[in-house]
C-alpha cells in the first residue's frame, strides 16, 4: 500500500498517522516506488521539513525528479523553515543527512507571495531566507516555471529585486509572473526585471503586471515565441515596443492575452491590430469600460476571429449600469455591410462588481422575470427602466452569431448574501437556456 503525500507535505503510512518524527529513509530506499509524490508547502511545522529532508535524500538517490516539483512560499512561512530549505538545497545537512547535490535541479516551479519581496519585509529574517532561496536556485537550479503572485502593496526591495533577476538571467524559464500593483505609480514593476523577462529565448508564457516603459537590451528580434501574454496597467506606454520589428516577442501564435484594466482597453485594440495577434488568439480577456462615453467603436470581436474562450470584466454603476451596451456591440461584431458575422465563440465569463443590493437587483431582474413576480424593480435616479437590462444581452447572445456558445458564466462579486437574497434569481438568459447553453453562476460577498 503506497504512503500519502499530502498537499501540506507531510507524510503518512496508510494508516494515515503523521511519520514527521521517524526516519523512513531506510524503508524507502528498498522500495521508492511506495511513495507516489510530494509536494512542500512551507507553512508547516518544521518538523515537516525535516521528514520531506529525509525522503529526498532517498528518491534523488532513486532518481524521482519530481520530489520538490514544486514550491510554494507564501506570506505565512517562517524564516527559520524557509532558510532551512535554503541551506538543504545549497548541499547542507539535516540532522546529519547531507542533501543530494542535484536536489535544487528537480524543482521545476518557484511561488513565493508577492509581498515577501516588497519594501514591508525588507530588512526582516523571512525576506532575507527567501532572497537565499532565490540565490541558491540562481546557482544550481533549473526552474521552468517562477510566480510571483498577489497585489503588491509596496515597492520591490532592492536585494529581493536583484535576486529576482538573477532567477530571469540563469534559469530556462517557460512561465514567468511578476508581480504587479495598481496606484501608486510608484509601485511599478522595476523596468529591470521586465527587460530581463524579454531576454529569455524558452519564454512561452509571461504575466507583467504594472511594468513602466520597457527599456532594452531585449533577446533577438521575434525570437521569443510566445503563447501567452498577460500585461497590466502600462501597455500603452509600451506600444511602440510590442509593435516594433525590433520586438523580441513573435505573436505570430499568441494563443491568449489578458488585460483587465477598462482605462487600457484601447491600447488592447491597437496592440491586438498593430502586432496581428488577435489573428491567433483563442482565449480573451479584458474589462468593459467603466463609463459609457469611454466606449470604443474600434474594439470589436471581429478582431480575434479564432476567439473562443472571452472573459469579461464588468464593474455596475449608475452611469454604466453592467457594461451590456458595449458587451452587445463587442459580442455581435457587425460587419462593413451592417450585417453579424458568424462567430464559434464557445465560453463567456462574466467576472461583475456591484456596488449594493439595488445594483442586484436591477441587474438580475429582467422585464419578463420582473412581471411574472409582480415586482417593481428599482431603477436609479435618472435611469430609463430596463434600457439595459439582460434580454438585451440575451438578445445579442442568441443571435445566429453566437451558434457555437456552450458555456456561460457569471461571477458576482460583492453585494449577495446567499439565500435572503435568492429572490433576485430569476431565469437568466432565456434564449440561451431554451439552445441547451449552460449558463451558471457564482458569488464571493
Amino acid at each position: 500500500m503506497p504512503y500519502i503525500a499530502s498537499l501540506t507535505g507531510r507524510i503518512y503510512h496508510p494508516l494515515h498517522r503523521p511519520m514527521a518524527g521517524q526516519d523512513t529513509s531506510g524503508d524507502l530506499a528498498l522500495a521508492p516506488e511506495l511513495v507516489d509524490a510530494i509536494v512542500v508547502y512551507l507553512q508547516d511545522e518544521p518538523a515537516t521539513l525535516r521528514s520531506t529532508a529525509l525522503v529526498s535524500r532517498t528518491w534523488c538517490q532513486a532518481s524521482r525528479p519530481y520530489l520538490f516539483g514544486h514550491i510554494d512560499i507564501s506570506t505565512a512561512a517562517e524564516a527559520p523553515e524557509i532558510r532551512r530549505l535554503a541551506d538543504y538545497m545549497d548541499g547542507g545537512n539535516d540532522i546529519g543527512e547531507p542533501a543530494s547535490p542535484e536536489l535544487p535541479r528537480y524543482t521545476h516551479s518557484l511561488s513565493i507571495a508577492s509581498d515577501l519581496v516588497t519594501m514591508e519585509y525588507a530588512g526582516v529574517p523571512t525576506q532575507r531566507a527567501v532572497v537565499d532561496l532565490l540565490e541558491v536556485y540562481a546557482r544550481r537550479g533549473r526552474l521552468t516555471r517562477l510566480n510571483i503572485y498577489g497585489a503588491r502593496r509596496y515597492p520591490v526591495a532592492a536585494e529581493a529585486k536583484n535576486a529576482i533577476e538573477a532567477i530571469l538571467t540563469t534559469q530556462p524559464l517557460t512561465h514567468v509572473s511578476l508581480p504587479g500593483s495598481e496606484l501608486p505609480v510608484s509601485l511599478d514593476l522595476p523596468h529591470q526585471l521586465a527587460a530581463a523577462a524579454l531576454k529569455i529565448p524558452s519564454l512561452v508564457s509571461l504575466r507583467l503586471g504594472g511594468a513602466p516603459r520597457v527599456f532594452g537590451p531585449y533577446a533577438q528580434p521575434r525570437s521569443i515565441a510566445l503563447k501567452s501574454l498577460s500585461w497590466y496597467g502600462s501597455l500603452d506606454m509600451n506600444l511602440d515596443l510590442l509593435r516594433s520589428p525590433m520586438c523580441p516577442l513573435d505573436l505570430s501564435a499568441l494563443e491568449s492575452f489578458e488585460n483587465l484594466r477598462p482605462d487600457e482597453l484601447d491600447d488592447v485594440a491597437i496592440f491586438l491590430r498593430g502586432t496581428r495577434a488577435g489573428s491567433s488568439i483563442n482565449s480573451l480577456a479584458i474589462a468593459a469600460p467603466l463609463l459609457l462615453g469611454h466606449a470604443t467603436e474600434s474594439f470589436d470581436i471581429g478582431m480575434t476571429p479564432r476567439l473562443r474562450n472571452l472573459q469579461v470584466k464588468l464593474r455596475h454603476t449608475s452611469q454604466n449600469p453592467f457594461g451590456l451596451p458595449w458587451l452587445c456591440n463587442f459580442i455581435r461584431s457587425p460587419t462593413a455591410e451592417g450585417t453579424v458575422s458568424r462567430h464559434p465563440l464557445e465560453q463567456l465569463r462574466l467576472q461583475v462588481s456591484l456596488r449594493s443590493e439595488h445594483s442586484m437587483a436591477l441587474v438580475l431582474h429582467s422585464p419578463a422575470a420582473a412581471v411574472a413576480a409582480g415586482a417593481q424593480p428599482y431603477v436609479p435616479p435618472g435611469m430609463p427602466a430596463w434600457v439595459v437590462g439582460w434580454d438585451r444581452l440575451d438578445n445579442a447572445l442568441a443571435h445566429e452569431a453566437f451558434y457555437a456558445l456552450r458555456d456561460v458564466r457569471v461571477h458576482f462579486i460583492n453585494g449577495f448574501k446567499g439565500e435572503e437574497n435568492a429572490e433576485f434569481l430569476p431565469e437568466l438568459f432565456p434564449e440561451l437556456r431554451r439552445r441547451g447553453v449552460l449558463v451558471t453562476f457564482s458569488w464571493a460577498i
